[in-house]
């Protein structure tokens, strides 16, 4: 029997081999194969472990090599692993624990011979299960994790001594999903901003980046946290890879499974560049990659630090983020969906109906620079958002009925149409679904708006994504005049005038 570990390399990692040699000479353990602090101290933890539940630890000299010897190992997912290769090797437990011939081992020990929970255990099952290892030991904790990934048998041990009688858990069997007929909208209880709700019905059915801009209380925040009701659950690879970011973060929950809901997170606008990006000791994913298929809300967005928010504007093209360190480069998925919330001035009190705003043009526009317009032209839709008072009529009270149309079912059926009637066509294909009077219009939009070609490419895709939420198989006038409509402020000088225009228009 062979056992091999985990050696962990940012998102990927290397699979590890461990082997065990007693020889004569004087009594002690050592090492080898570039082990890190935890694994070094791992002699005394292993040693205490092995006494302590009652077997013998081998009075020879212990060589432990952990291969490929030129891979860093950092970690103390090593000891349980080590353990066991002792005890095979000192025949105290015999080969036939487990009817296997490949096995991976992953765990922590304690003195007393307890087996503790490790970080990162269902990406080592996945690469493993690549590799053709079929049985992994693990932590009782991390069963669940490990048992996410089909095809591999997972043994979960709780003490040291369980090791002599390996049984592989039994996985329950998966549960049809049933569709809720009445499932109730996340948006049930918001009353009018009909706009904005219409927006993220949109920007939830094709991905699309979501800037909120308006004065405090007008409800920015409140619908950006529902967006995330509004998606459907994660597939499968998505949700294996939701899932492998979070446990390498250490953020999955005791017995939790594959991540089925979209993640979504929220950093505070004083975060840095290792919070929100990711880095930092051991090269830690960042929020960007923990709210890997799902959202990224930055709230307060010009607050942020302009280092982190242009450091967005590469992974929401590549879907992912390159950190290098030391000569090594480490690579996180960051398919995400950006949704970023504003006021329109410093103060906050521009546009809310009641105060007087005191900043002066000058404050508003060095305000609105530190988001920059890089990262500006790749958000695709924009929406005005206005404090109620002032606007609540019957009209925009009534609105509010209709709430119940933006459901996650809706969102599933959009994207079913979407996918049948587009496919991945480019921007060159979607002209082919416009009608002649679409494209003008799209055309005298470009010329009118001075759009660059990432921004004409935005107005189609928003354009193709609302003809499928209207269930419509052509792209009409109308969904390109309402994707114009979802670009225009940005697009001039100065942002805080467009609102004004926008929401004139409304």
């Amino acid at each position: 029997m062979k056992l091999f570990a985990y050696a962990h390399e940012g998102f990927s990692g290397s699979i590890v081999t461990i082997e065990v040699d007693l020889r004569a000479g004087i009594p002690g353990t050592d090492i080898v194969g570039l082990p890190g602090a935890a694994i070094r101290e791992a002699r005394e933890r292993v040693r205490a472990s092995i006494r302590n539940s009652g077997y013998q630890y081998p009075r020879d000299r212990v060589l432990v090599n952990l291969g490929p010897a030129d891979v860093p190992k950092a970690g103390s997912a090593f000891d349980l692993g080590i353990a066991f290769a002792i005890l095979l090797c000192s025949a105290q437990i015999p080969h036939a624990c487990i009817d296997a011939e490949r096995v991976l081992v992953l765990g922590e020990l304690g003195l007393d011979g307890r087996v503790r929970p490790v970080r990162g255990v269902i990406a080592a099952v996945l690469d493993a299960h690549a590799s053709g290892i079929t049985h992994v030991v693990v932590a009782a904790e991390n069963a669940s994790e490990a048992s996410a990934v089909s095809g591999v048998q997972v043994h979960a041990v709780q003490r040291l001594v369980d090791l002599e009688h390996l049984r592989p858990i039994q996985t329950p069997p998966s549960e049809p999903r049933s569709s809720k007929g009445t499932e109730k909208s996340p948006f049930h209880d918001v009353i009018g901003q009909s706009r904005a709700k219409r927006a993220a019905l949109i920007a939830a059915v094709g991905g699309h980046h979501l800037l909120l801009a308006g004065p405090p209380g007008s409800g920015k925040t409140m619908i950006a946290r529902r967006l995330p009701a509004l998606l459907p659950d994660l597939d499968d690879p998505i949700a294996s890879e939701a899932t492998r970011v979070h446990s390498l973060s250490g953020l999955l929950e005791p017995d939790q499974g594959l991540i089925r809901r979209p993640p979504f997170r929220s950093p505070h606008h004083s975060a840095g560049p290792a919070g929100v990006i990711g880095g930092g000791r051991g090269t830690t994913p960042g929020d960007i990659s923990l709210a890997h298929g799902g959202v990224l809300f930055l709230d307060e967005a010009p607050e942020f630090r302009p280092g982190v928010l242009q450091a967005l504007r590469e992974p929401l093209e590549d879907g992912v983020i390159r950190l290098s360190r030391a000569g090594r480069q480490y690579t996180y998925p960051a398919r995400i969906q950006l949704v970023i919330a504003a006021n329109l001035c410093p103060c906050g009190l521009f546009g809310k109906g009641s105060g007087h705003c005191t900043c002066s043009i000058q404050e508003i526009q060095r305000y609105w620079k530190r988001i920059g317009g890089a990262l500006m032209d790749r958000i695709d839709i924009r929406v005005p958002v206005t404090s109620f008072q002032g606007l609540a009529d019957e009209s925009e009270l009534s609105a509010s009925d209709d709430s119940e149309a933006y459901t996650s079912q809706r969102v599933r059926e959009s994207r079913k149409r979407l996918s049948v009637l587009y496919g991945r066509a480019g921007s060159r294909n979607i002209r082919s679904f416009m009608s002649a009077e679409s494209l003008s219009i799209f055309r005298e939009a470009v010329t009118h708006m001075r759009l660059s070609h990432r921004a004409g490419e935005s107005i189609l895709r928003v354009a193709r994504t609302i003809s499928a939420v209207d269930d419509s198989p052509r792209i009409d006038e109308a969904h390109v005049l309402e994707a114009v409509q979802h670009r225009r402020m940005g697009e001039s000088e100065s942002v805080w005038q467009d609102w004004i225009s926008c929401i004139e228009t409304v």
